[in-house]
């Protein structure tokens, strides 16, 4: 490995720390600093329409399958 591609690879590898560390503080927000329950979350998500995690999860897998086509 030449020097330049271990330097790429070195800033490759911190861009990626950085990514997962936004990602990572969205997720904070998002549950409240791990104070929220899952019920709690799931219904943020859902709204209170009373979905159950079941139709969430269909619905995750509607975006996912939409996502890949």
């Amino acid at each position: 490995m030449r020097e330049g591609q271990a330097d790429e690879m070195i800033a490759l590898l911190g861009a990626i720390a950085e990514e997962l560390r936004g990602l990572r503080d969205e997720f904070d927000k998002f549950t409240g600093y791990n104070t929220t329950t899952m019920s709690e979350a799931v219904d943020r998500i859902t709204g209170p329409l009373g979905y159950t995690i079941g139709d969430l999860q269909d619905k995750l897998i509607a975006i996912e399958v939409n996502t890949e086509a």
